[in-house]
């Protein structure tokens, strides 16, 4: 009897653990069942909607992409833009299609490279006019200088000889050559080195532009001869002596003329003036018809006795 009080609690819990089992297998083959259910509706969602997923982000891509390059694409047209307006080619105008912000700023940029385009071809223009104007001048001032008949000379500050035309290396015997490599000190008298570094030493502190004065070149056979030199003092922008122009006129006949004139002169002074007789010259003065009527004393000798 005791025996089978204690077997009858074990035989309920035994039965009891059995029911659970039984119960916990139940769940498990439930829950296996399910979540083969599960896989099978995942695998049959895949199947289904795979296309339309990899469709959605397909179209989500290029979505981005048009969006990208339509907001990138009027960047870079402006960026390129710039390069070609700095590189200076401005005929090209500028295009970016997009009629936003990036579009007004587009079509500003390519209101600025006509503006500059047009400033450039009118600069352009400037240049090639006063380039022309330029070459003629040089060209009118070659030929004087070149045809010249007097003799031209150009110097630097330091009395270097720049050039010199046909007329001057005639006059002084050198070629072009030999002048060029000559300061105007070595082709002037010595006797005129002090008179002609005062003048120009004064031209340059007064800023007077030029001066004139008689001057002695020495030629290259050792021979003086007389100028009549105008000079003309040519300075920079900041007022500083850039070059000086010599324009000589041979006066070498004349200074000798001159000199035999005034020779001749002193040789009949003295001797009217040393003449032991007497010697007068007197001017004839006359009527209204011609008649002589009188004469006047012009110059008498100190031997002349007017009584």
């Amino acid at each position: 009897m005791r025996v089978a009080a204690i077997e009858a609690p074990v035989n309920e819990t035994a039965t009891a653990i059995a029911a659970l089992m039984r119960d916990a297998g139940a769940q498990s083959i439930r829950l296996d069942r399910l979540a083969r259910a599960v896989e099978h509706n995942i695998e049959v969602f895949r199947r289904r909607f795979a296309g339309t997923v990899v469709l959605a982000l397909a179209l989500g891509l290029g979505v981005g992409i048009y969006l990208a390059r339509r907001l990138t694409l009027p960047i870079v047209r402006l960026s390129a833009s710039a390069v070609r307006i700095a590189d200076g080619r401005l005929d090209e105008p500028l295009r970016t299609g997009a009629d936003d912000e990036i579009g007004e700023l587009a079509r500003s940029v390519d209101r600025m490279r006509n503006g500059l385009k047009d400033s450039i071809d009118n600069l352009d223009r400037k240049v090639e006019e006063k380039s022309r104007a330029l070459a003629e001048s040089e060209a009118y001032f070659r030929a004087v200088f070149n045809q010249s008949g007097v003799g031209i000379l150009l110097a630097g500050p330091d009395g270097r000889i720049l050039d010199s035309n046909p007329a001057m290396q005639e006059m002084l015997g050198y070629s072009p050559g030999e002048l060029a490599a000559r300061r105007v000190r070595e082709i002037t008298h010595p006797g005129d080195w002090e008179e002609g570094d005062r003048q120009f030493a004064q031209m340059v502190a007064s800023g007077l532009e030029g001066g004139r004065s008689i001057r002695r070149y020495v030629r290259k056979d050792g021979e003086t001869l007389w100028v009549d030199l105008t000079t003309r003092l040519l300075r920079n922008e900041a007022g500083e002596p850039r070059m000086s122009v010599a324009v000589a006129v041979n006066v070498t006949d004349r200074r000798r003329a001159e000199a035999s004139l005034q020779a001749s002169e002193e040789a009949y002074r003295r001797l009217f003036t040393e003449m032991a007789d007497g010697f007068a010259l007197h001017e004839i003065l006359t009527d209204g018809e011609g008649r002589p009527v009188d004469y006047r004393y012009l110059a008498v000798n100190p031997a002349f006795d007017p009584a």
